[in-house]
């Protein structure tokens, strides 16, 4: 893999890790047309931590307040009543749960679609078609206050949904949220903080592959892999402030005619034999 490759792959990865257009999708096309494995595990763990350090960055103050609201869990023991931060907590924890068991049951299932670009186009499809139904919700009002635990768990199968290339995970759960009646803001930053524990776990386990190939000796060896975390990360940080400002607007469903272009144009491809 070379610089530019690197850097390609990178943007790839910052743009579609938030926008809701499909991170693995975009990443498994760009392998075909590069050429098969033409990165390695490590260099996607590497830039899939980009990203996730965006969000972290993005997000840092309310991250830390939710680390604050657990020490108030003595008071909503004896109180029997919790407030927003510590909920959003627990909001986590709940979708997790089923995402957690989807990605170690289904994930080696799942991923083996990637080398059929027919099944990636379809998947774009209805990523497409998720999208365009949140044009025409109405503007929610639950938030972390009152947006429930049976829900969060409904969101974190959602998300566990998304494993599938070419499935957006950022466009699947706020379109669920959305479908579930939160908030407009409140979706966006709940899509966000629930992927956390998902993507670090991921990212671990990609990094500690044993098929995972690790950089050679040299800094010209490296430099791939330091140019596409600074990239990814850079990338990532613009495009995450461009879609909870979207998601904020009713503009989020915008994304689903890219989707259906994109879609369409991999089955053409995929039927064809081109890729």
């Amino acid at each position: 893999m070379d610089i530019l490759q690197s850097i390609i792959l990178s943007v790839i990865q910052g743009l579609t890790e938030f926008l809701p257009i499909s991170s693995s999708g975009h990443l498994a096309l760009a392998d075909k047309l590069f050429g098969p494995h033409t990165a390695d595990l490590r260099f996607f763990a590497i830039v899939h931590f980009g990203t996730m350090f965006a969000t972290i960055w993005v997000f840092w103050d309310e991250i830390i307040k939710l680390f604050k609201s657990l020490g108030t869990i003595p008071q909503a023991v004896r109180e029997k009543k919790m407030d927003g931060d510590l909920k959003m907590v627990l909001y986590i924890i709940i979708a997790s749960i089923p995402t957690g068991i989807m990605g170690i049951f289904l994930k080696d299932k799942f991923e083996s679609l990637t080398s059929n670009v027919v099944i990636i186009g379809i998947c774009l499809l209805a990523t497409g078609v998720i999208l365009l139904v949140t044009r025409f919700i109405k503007q929610g009002e639950r938030d972390q206050k009152n947006f429930g635990f049976l829900r969060a768990l409904i969101l974190g199968t959602a998300q566990g949904v998304a494993i599938l290339p070419g499935v957006s995970r950022s466009g699947t759960t706020i379109a669920a949220s959305l479908y579930l009646g939160a908030d407009r803001k409140f979706a966006g930053r709940l899509s966000f903080l629930i992927s956390l524990p998902a993507i670090f776990a991921v990212n671990l386990l990609e990094w500690f592959d044993p098929n995972a190939a690790c950089p050679a000796d040299g800094i010209a060896a490296k430099l791939p892999y330091v140019i596409g975390f600074v990239v990814s990360f850079g990338v990532g940080l613009l495009a995450l402030k461009i879609l909870l400002k979207l998601v904020e607007t009713g503009k989020f469903w915008i994304f689903a005619i890219y989707c259906f272009a994109l879609g369409i144009t991999a089955i053409i491809l995929g039927v064809m034999g081109i890729i």
